[in-house]
């Protein structure tokens, strides 16, 4: 079985280090809806950590509005 797919390699280096350098929240998740990719901006606008959020399903992760 192939390894899991992590943001670098779906995503490529390039464009995680700019996720990891914009001011703008970017979060990817995966087709499980999982999520794989969440950047310091995400932490900010959300207030959770990315070692939280990534690995996590989408609604364990942000908050749902009503």
């Amino acid at each position: 079985m192939p390894d899991a797919p992590t943001p670098r390699r779906v995503l490529g280096p390039c464009l995680v280090t700019m996720a990891g350098n914009c001011e703008d929240a970017i979060v990817a998740w995966d087709v499980e809806g999982n999520c794989s990719l969440w950047n310091g901006a995400a932490e900010r606008l959300f207030g959770v950590s990315a070692v939280r959020a990534v690995g996590r399903a989408m609604r364990d992760v942000v908050p749902v509005g009503d």
